[in-house]
């Protein structure tokens, strides 16, 4: 059976609303409002699906909505991946998985760096308060005695490496200079190896002939992010290189606590 990825028509709305609310099936309480999201924001553009070439029939759909997020006080565009949903026939099969992997492309082409992708819930047992991790805003609670919960959200990855590096900032007394290779099974543009020069709180970024340091895209974008260090990526065993290179990185890359208060 042959299979085909494109962007959705207008007129296959009613078909992507029924697999969206057939996998997130509180969807149905809010169907109005959906209706109503889907024909004021939602563009064909954004919507990629899934199709059996044989019957033409949507199989399986990826959103992107565009956002701009900051990242070290440098605004960045960004992809926001919503509305993933596959018929239950196709799910196993990689369909999702290939929707993403054209995404990525696509998001590169649009000058989208970064994206976020929310991981669902089709059912909520309990109102969780979410907070950034260095807010302690339990302390002004009558009774501060709360049970607190560390637990993970948005997916983040870097979509284009070498203008991420570009557009992000730096500390303006900063000099520091770095070799970087990055494996990236759907994007390997990313690869490199970059030659990464940081200075006057900007950043020079080429190709290398070779690199110092190596790690995965999921590792790199939890240290272009500030989600952890180099230093505890080194620990951890996914950042490898030279000490001298990952010391410099650690003092490019500094710790920040991340956080994000849209759902999609």
């Amino acid at each position: 059976m042959k299979m085909a990825i494109r962007f959705i028509k207008s007129d296959e709305y009613e078909r992507a609303q029924q697999i969206v609310t057939y996998c997130f099936p509180w969807l149905h309480e809010v169907s109005d409002n959906l209706t109503s999201y889907k024909l004021q924001y939602i563009k064909p553009e954004n919507v990629l699906g899934f199709y059996d070439d044989e019957s033409d029939q949507l199989m399986a759909l990826a959103e992107d909505i565009p956002f701009k997020i900051m990242i070290n006080g440098s605004p960045m565009d960004m992809g926001g991946i919503a509305m993933v949903a596959s018929l239950p026939e196709g799910r196993h099969a990689g369909h999702v998985a290939l929707i993403l992997k054209r995404w990525l492309e696509i998001m590169k082409e649009k000058g989208q760096t970064l994206s976020i992708i929310y991981s669902h819930q089709s059912q909520i047992d309990q109102v969780i308060w979410s907070t950034a991790t260095d807010e302690k805003l339990h302390i002004i609670l009558p009774n501060p005695r709360v049970d607190m919960k560390l637990t993970t959200g948005m997916m983040f990855r870097v979509v284009d490496v070498e203008k991420a590096l570009t557009i992000r900032k730096y500390q303006e007394d900063l000099n520091a200079t770095f070799d970087i290779e990055i494996s990236d099974q759907f994007a390997p543009w990313n690869k490199g190896p970059w030659h990464v020069e940081i200075s006057g709180g900007h950043a020079k970024v080429q190709k290398a002939d070779n690199s110092s340091v190596e790690c995965d895209i999921q590792t790199f974008s939890q240290i272009f992010l500030g989600y952890i260090t180099p230093k505890d990526a080194v620990r951890l065993g996914k950042l490898k290189g030279k000490e001298l290179q990952t010391d410099l990185m650690n003092k490019v890359f500094l710790p920040s606590a991340t956080f994000n208060n849209n759902g999609f």
